[in-house]
């Protein structure tokens, strides 16, 4: 618990292995919340720490963006795209 508060900006990140099956369409909403940061639209306040993403509710979430592009190697030669990642995540929490 203490590490996971100290990577995500004092916030207590969530068990998404439960969000999953436990939020309706959990699986759309979490790929969407792995895949949707970006930046703030113009007139959007952001508190330090914070980081945009419109899937999360009120848009502001202290968990930093946890992939990247190529963050990962595939053994059979995939792209290891945010999107693949997210995709692969999703799958292995709703198993």
């Amino acid at each position: 618990e203490e590490a996971g508060r100290a990577a995500n900006g004092g916030a207590l990140p969530p068990d998404l292995s439960l969000m999953v099956k436990a939020r309706h369409s959990g699986q759309d909403y979490l790929f969407s919340l792995l895949t949707g940061y970006c930046d703030a639209p113009a007139g959007k306040p952001m508190m330090p720490g914070l980081y945009y993403n419109p899937y999360f509710p009120g848009g502001a979430i202290a968990m930093p963006p946890p992939l990247n592009d190529g963050g990962v190697e595939y053994e059979d030669g995939t792209a290891a795209t945010i999107s693949q990642q997210a995709k692969d995540v999703v799958e292995f929490l709703n198993w």
